[in-house]
């Protein structure tokens, strides 16, 4: 986003590390520096021909804007930006694929695709020599070690309205850390921002519940 127009890129992630949630963040935050998002389902692009692929395209922006009078082919194109979420879920034959982003890279330049990690071994599982994702650039979505985990956990509890003193943050955050800790090393949620948040949130939820505990109480 800070950078402008993605051009093309590939999203990789594990099912449920947050693609969606960050495909709709990158939407609004594209919209709100001038650009001109298009997200697009991927059950919906069953038509890998230029034209019938442009009306697929014309009724997402209709739709996503408010059933504007104005074609999307009236703007300006260079701001437009397609966006697709799971992409690995695109079953068909590596040829077609290929004329699909053919012909969606003929239409508008710049395009983020989103995934599994099974779109990495793409070019691995087909005869075809050349790169389905060719030009692409790739990024992955990582789980966070134990020094992210602390840096999220203190961020959070220093948003508290009461400020808290140096080692009551510090026992805070060293009993947060621990719960998030034993929750994630029991492999029961991954170690991604929006379950570690979630837990703190209900850490915070329960301690607001029983005021009249300590900290160390829980």
């Amino acid at each position: 986003v800070h950078r402008g127009l993605p051009a093309k890129i590939i999203l990789i992630g594990e099912d449920g590390a947050g693609r969606t949630v960050l495909i709709k963040q990158l939407f609004s935050k594209y919209f709100e520096n001038g650009f001109l998002p298009i997200k697009l389902n991927i059950d919906e692009l069953k038509h890998l021909s230029f034209d019938p692929l442009k009306d697929v395209i014309e009724k997402c922006f209709k739709k996503q804007y408010n059933e504007s009078s104005d074609t999307l082919w009236q703007a300006d194109m260079s701001r437009a930006i397609i966006l697709i979420d799971d992409f690995h879920l695109f079953h068909t034959a590596k040829k077609f694929k290929k004329a699909l982003l053919r012909n969606l890279q003929k239409i508008c330049g710049n395009i983020l695709l989103c995934g599994n990690k099974l779109m990495q071994f793409e070019d691995y599982t087909s005869s075809e020599s050349d790169s389905l994702f060719d030009g692409y650039e790739p990024y992955i979505l990582l789980e966070y070690g134990p020094k992210l985990r602390w840096e999220l956990v203190n961020k959070w509890n220093t948003l508290e309205e009461i400020e808290l003193d140096g080692n009551e943050l510090l026992r805070k955050n060293d009993y947060c850390l621990a719960v998030v800790n034993e929750i994630i090393g029991k492999n029961l949620v991954p170690s991604y921002p929006i379950y570690i948040l979630t837990i703190l949130q209900s850490i915070e939820s329960f301690s607001s519940h029983s005021p009249e505990y300590s900290l160390h109480g829980y």
